[in-house]
This record gives structure tokens, C-alpha cells and sequence, in this order.
């Protein structure tokens, strides 16, 4: 078993906010083409803006939360399994007959 110790708080939560940024965008094309009520230019520029800064923020809260509570009681345990890649380079016969 492995243990995650620490999580790096602006990676975790640049990536986040990248996550945030794509949904919203899903979902504004989603509201736009399904007509759902009036949105307003303003509002989809607003919703598009806004859930990456909101996926910021709280990612960061969360991984800062998460390093002080498992600094004090230990971090969550994952099981990783190494697998072999295959060598491109290397000739398998099996395959070309």
C-alpha cells in the first residue's frame, strides 16, 4: 500500500480549475442549445468566468484541508500496480502473420 502524503495545492488546483472551466463550457452549450429560459450574453460570459475561478478556489481549500488532516492522522492508502509497456521498436511475429 502507498499512502498520499501531500497534495500540491496550485497544481491540484490549476487543474481544477482547467476541469471547471471545460464542464461550464460543456454545460453553456448544453443551456444554449436545449433554449433553456433567457440567457443573457452577460450571464454565459459570467457562468463561463466564474467555475474555473470557483474550481480554484475550492480545490485549494480542499488540498490544504486535506494536508493538515493527514498530516495529523495519515493520508489515504491506494494500492498501485507497475505494468509493463510494450517496447514499440520490438518485432512480435504473432502479430504480422
Amino acid at each position: 500500500m502507498h499512502e498520499i502524503k501531500r497534495i500540491g495545492v496550485l497544481q491540484a488546483a490549476k487543474f481544477m480549475a482547467v476541469v471547471y472551466l471545460a464542464l461550464s463550457l460543456l454545460f453553456t452549450i448544453f443551456l444554449v442549445a436545449v433554449g433553456v429560459g433567457s440567457i443573457s450574453f452577460g450571464r454565459i460570459l459570467l457562468q463561463i468566468l466564474l467555475a474555473p475561478i470557483f474550481g480554484f478556489i475550492f480545490a485549494a481549500i480542499g488540498c490544504l484541508l486535506y494536508n493538515l488532516i493527514a498530516s495529523k492522522m495519515g493520508g489515504i492508502e491506494i494500492e498501485l500496480e507497475v505494468k509493463k509497456e510494450a517496447d514499440p521498436f520490438s518485432l512480435h511475429l504473432s502479430e504480422t502473420q
